[in-house]
């Protein structure tokens, strides 16, 4: 329950501090007096839209904060609890701050807390309804959620299964179709991918053939000057056409080199080089002979050579500059396609697990749709008895549920449909119901969630539109009959539902020498008489009658309470 309410800079408003208690509080005024900044200012510290156009001109920020206590909110308490604040205590204070930069800045307890979390929590405290929101009724896809509403534990417990049973398959669906379309965008990539394949396998790549290849061809192109160089120092070693060749020069000088052998040890370690030489210079021409031997310029190796690097060139443009990187991109396109050729498996698991989660859904959704079937027949019942209560006697309401898509709230649409007088056949809301009419179904509905709601504080903002008369009285009667059991915040123009109000508040401008400001106070006894007088007259100046009728009016609405809320 909201105990006090501070509100700072918000339009017209410099401060005001409101203080509430149990039961139905009427805040009423000259219309254009700032009935609707309270509300504006109650839907801010709700976690409402921040705009910066609320921020009163002048001042570069604006403040509401609200006491509420937690002995008759569970739900919040239990938020609280699992959201680490610890031991919180029978009292809450909820502030939120904007500023002109557009800053919004949300706290509990002092404690600054995400926006979203801080909605969460205000949800549990206080519920509001607009001046509008009867309008609502003329979209029946809000009626599902509003029958849903008033179903057991067991029944909003089945309600988020489907939820969740929709979102499994639904995600499944997704995910094959995204897979499906993939296939289709990769099976032109597929036959590229083959080709490619082919194409490098069949080229029987070898890690650094293109240096032995371009080393052989450099051999080829210089084939004349190797023979011919070759040749040139084999001569020279062993046959030079001479007398002696440079073998048996060096063989010869180990003759004479030897015969000084003793002598002198230089002379020995000269023998010992000269050796060394001679059977160099003699292993060298064996190895030049052999390569000699082996010379065999074959035009069509060249030929062959050619091609082969040719080949390997063009590919190497295609998949890379050497064998090794050719080789790497192979390995790449296999594992491509195998990752295809998974796909496709995939996608024949994902339509089985599509299927499953198909199925999964109906069956919750028709649990769904039998207990809903259910719940409606007694949702009319008591529906109807809150409509002869608003003074709609002969008012039969139904719920329609007809089938539908399959859809995360389930498989059928819903309609309130009503039948205004006996022998009328039911229509849909939008082709029959008035706006006092609308404004009396919500009614209904709204006293009908707060019997069974948990959140401690329901705000009405001008729900009495087009009520008048009679009905009026029966409005009046049936807010105090909620405020039983909710704190209920009510702006209103009808003095019948001021009249039922346990407290009643003046919201009125005034002219404080610079500017104009909006003030609110509570009500005394003759306080409350002069203002349901002139809400009755119209007029500034209360007369005779309109103060006996005030009073008169205020007095049938104890009696009321005395004789139906003991």
């Amino acid at each position: 329950m909201l105990t006090e309410l501070l509100v700072r800079n918000i339009a017209l408003i410099d401060e005001v501090h409101i203080e509430f208690g149990a039961g139905l509080h009427a805040l009423t005024g000259e219309t254009g007096a700032g009935k609707s900044i309270v509300i504006d200012a109650i839907t801010l510290l709700l976690g409402g839209r921040a705009s910066k156009e609320l921020i009163r001109h002048g001042t570069d920020r604006a403040y509401v904060e609200g006491s509420f206590t937690l002995a008759d909110a569970p739900n919040a308490l239990a938020f609280l609890n699992a959201n680490g604040f610890e031991n919180p205590e029978d009292q809450i204070v909820l502030a939120r701050e904007i500023t002109v930069s557009g800053r919004s800045v949300c706290r509990v307890d002092g404690v600054m807390v995400p926006l979203n979390q801080f909605k969460q929590l205000s949800a549990c405290l206080m519920d509001i309804h607009g001046q509008h929101e009867h309008q609502s009724l003329m979209d029946e896809r809000q009626h599902l959620r509003w029958l849903d509403a008033f179903g057991n534990p067991a029944h909003l417990e089945l309600v988020d299964q489907v939820k969740a049973a929709y979102e499994r398959w639904h995600g499944a669906k997704l995910r094959l179709e995204r897979l499906k379309k993939t296939l289709v965008e990769q099976s032109e990539r597929a036959d590229i991918l083959e080709y490619q394949k082919k194409e490098l396998e069949s080229a029987n790549l070898r890690p650094g053939e293109e240096d032995e290849l371009t080393q052989e061809r450099d051999l080829y192109r210089n084939a004349e000057k190797i023979e011919s160089n070759l040749r040139g120092a084999y001569q020279e070693l062993y046959d030079n056409g001479r007398a002696s060749s440079a073998v048996d020069g060096l063989r010869q000088a180990m003759s004479h080199l030897s015969k000084l052998s003793g002598l002198d040890h230089s002379f020995d370690q000269a023998l010992d080089r000269l050796t060394n030489l001679y059977y160099e210079a003699e292993d060298l021409g064996i190895v030049l002979r052999d390569r000699l031997d082996a010379l065999n310029f074959d035009e069509d190796r060249m030929d062959e050579i050619s091609r082969r690097l040719d080949q390997l060139h063009r590919l190497s443009r295609k998949y890379g500059a050497s064998s090794e990187d050719m080789l790497k991109k192979l390995d790449e396109i296999n594992g491509n396609l195998r990752l295809l050729a998974n796909a496709q498996d995939d996608t024949d698991q994902l339509e089985k697990e599509v299927k499953r989660a198909h199925e999964a859904y109906l069956a919750v959704a028709s649990r769904l749709s039998e207990a809903r079937q259910a719940l409606a027949r007694g949702f009319e019942q008591k529906m109807e008895r809150q409509l002869h209560e608003l003074n709609m006697k002969g008012t039969r309401f139904r719920v329609s549920l007809t089938p539908g898509e399959e859809t995360a709230a389930g498989l059928e649409r819903c309609a309130f449909l009503i039948a205004p007088n006996l022998g009328e056949q039911y229509q849909a809301l939008a082709q029959t119901a008035s706006g006092g009419e609308l404004s009396r179904i919500m009614l209904a509905i709204k006293a009908l969630a707060g019997e069974k709601s948990l959140i401690p504080s329901m705000v009405f903002d001008e729900i009495d539109t087009g009520i008048s008369g009679r009905t009026a009285q029966v409005v009046a009667e049936k807010m105090a009959d909620i405020a039983r059991y909710r704190q209920v915040l009510c702006v209103t123009h009808l003095p019948q539902i001021a009249a039922m109000a346990d407290r009643q508040y003046l919201i009125e401008k005034s002219f404080n020498g610079e500017r104009t400001v909006t003030n609110v106070s509570v009500l005394d006894a003759q306080g409350r008489v002069e203002e349901l007088s002139r809400m009755l007259s119209g007029a500034e100046g209360q007369t005779k009658s309109a103060v006996e009728h005030a009073k008169a009016l205020i007095s049938e609405a104890e009696a009321y309470k005395s004789k139906n809320h003991e």
